[in-house]
């Protein structure tokens, strides 16, 4: 009986410890509970709309600016008036004593790109010394007043990011007061979609570590490429990773070593813009597609030409190579699809596909099938052997600047400038997963198919399929627009190029 009591005397004291050592206050959780009020005092219902009075509610399945879709957000509107806010105040908040701090996050939801920005701030009333006074922007009552203080603060603008800010609260551990969380508008307020994604109170050294990896970017720039005298159309890592070639509109594709960046040749013979460069499967040769109505196979180790695919009426804007090699399919703006011996350069077969463009080409990976995409918007499968439609894929409205294949061919990602990517059952035809928020000029997926990465205005974006988060912005170098961007085979790089006529490479770890 003694051991048995021990034991559990022991439990209970390490239950005890661990708790001690670790808490959590969230906020958002107790939102309900809170008091909220405008500018003018005047008390706000949780849930309710409340027009120009301001409002609070949650919102759940919400997209924010960044693109991600957040299961849960605390949606809040200020009041309609210049610097009018909308506040709520958490009565009786006992501030843990094991070295807490304050953890909040926010940002607008899409579609609010016409705010002029608002202010994100945490403050605190009646606790701690009272020397330095803050406000919370409301009209003057009979009421007492209590000083304010401000224990954490950022300017949010739609700028396609959440900001996310970690304050210290070591000077009120172990007391208790209000924590009050205000939004307050600028010179405007009709589009100020504010809404905080994260706003909780920690302590304990293991939520300190979990919040510090969490803060961490499992990601750096290891090449800046440079050499192109106009924008970078494409670029593509060739599949034994020890190669990047990139395509531009100064009519020359180049050779670069990955993940280092040294340049290693130039392929030059173009007329025009080079819009596409693909690798070979075995990564020996390289094919291209440029405006000068011509495709051509290049040598990837010494860079001389060895077939010009001559045939098409219009520019040629994409090209990929079978997966055996032997086949070369190209898209035009003249309507059509043409399939090649890659050989000799000898056609095989035309495959007219509509009266619009075709911007993008892909073969399955078992060669059989060919994904194309156009500049109408218009995306289906054909069947390589005779040239017969299989399927059309219905959700674009604009041009498809991309397709691509998963590495077991089950799933097709497309890209448009209608502000969607889409990532696309084979079997069925039926859409699996819907990317918005920009416009995307590329897609590709990740080796094991789990995420698929977007070139997007000014970055790329790693998105996670199976809940459709985006996991990873990564910057281009000057914010130019990214024309392409896609993971190197083993999944650990990203290669991207832009507008801004460079290309740029990462390194970079995935989530699990």
């Amino acid at each position: 009986m003694f051991k048995k009591s021990l034991i559990c005397l022991s439990f209970l004291f390490l239950l005890t410890t661990v708790f001690t050592y670790s808490q959590e206050i969230d906020l958002l959780e107790k939102a309900p509970e809170a008091k909220w009020a405008n500018t003018e005092n005047q008390a706000l219902r949780f849930g309710a709309d409340q027009g120009e009075s301001g409002m609070v509610k949650y919102e759940y399945d919400y997209v924010l600016e960044d693109g991600t879709t957040y299961k849960r957000v605390l949606f809040t509107h200020p009041q309609w008036k210049r610097y009018g806010t909308v506040y709520g105040t958490f009565e009786n908040i006992t501030i843990p004593e094991n070295d807490p701090k304050l953890i909040i996050a926010g940002g607008f939801g899409q579609g609010a790109a016409g705010t002029d920005g608002v202010k994100f701030y945490v403050s605190v009333a009646g606790m701690g010394e009272e020397t330095t006074q803050t406000r919370v922007r409301v009209r003057r009552t009979d009421r007492p007043t209590t000083t304010i203080k401000t224990l954490c603060s950022f300017d949010a603008r739609y700028d396609n990011k959440i900001d996310t800010l970690e304050c210290d609260l070591k000077e009120y551990a172990g007391q208790t007061g209000n924590i009050i969380l205000v939004v307050e508008a600028g010179n405007t307020s009709e589009k100020d979609w504010a809404a905080w994604t994260e706003a909780k109170i920690i302590s304990g050294e293991e939520v300190k570590e979990e919040v510090k990896a969490k803060a961490e970017k499992p990601k750096k720039v290891v090449a800046n490429l440079r050499g192109h005298g106009s924008r970078i159309y494409c670029v593509d890592v060739s599949p034994n990773g020890k190669h990047l070639v990139t395509a531009s509109g100064d009519r020359t594709a180049k050779i670069w070593s990955f993940p280092s960046g040294k340049m290693v040749t130039s392929l030059s013979g173009h007329s025009a813009h080079v819009f596409t460069a693909a690798f070979s499967n075995n990564s020996r040769r390289v094919v291209t597609a440029s405006g000068d109505q011509t495709a051509r196979i290049w040598q990837a180790a010494s860079g001389s030409q060895l077939q010009e695919l001559r045939g098409h009426t219009a520019q040629v804007l994409s090209a990929a190579f079978s997966p055996d090699g032997t086949q070369v399919a190209t898209g035009s703006e003249d309507g059509t699809v043409k399939i090649w011996q890659a050989a000799n350069g000898n056609e095989i077969r035309t495959i007219t596909i509509s009266s619009a463009g075709v911007y993008a080409v892909a073969f399955s990976p078992n060669g059989r099938l060919l994904a194309v995409g156009g500049t109408d918007g218009g995306l289906g499968i054909w069947r390589v052997a005779n040239g017969n439609k299989v399927t059309t894929l219905q959700g674009h409205s604009r041009a498809v600047y991309t397709v691509a294949f998963n590495h077991n061919g089950q799933r097709l990602v497309s890209a448009s400038v209608d502000n969607t990517a889409k990532v696309w059952d084979i079997s069925g035809g039926g859409l699996v997963k819907n990317f918005g928020g920009r416009a995307f000029y590329s897609a590709a997926f990740s080796p094991d198919g789990k995420y698929i990465i977007t070139g997007n205005d000014g970055q790329a974006t790693i998105w996670k399929i199976s809940n459709g988060k985006n996991v990873m912005n990564l910057k281009h170098s000057s914010g130019a627009a990214v024309r392409s961007a896609c993971f190197g085979p083993k999944g650990k790089h990203i290669a991207m190029g832009g507008e801004d006529n460079t290309a740029r490479i990462w390194e970079i770890q995935l989530p699990d």
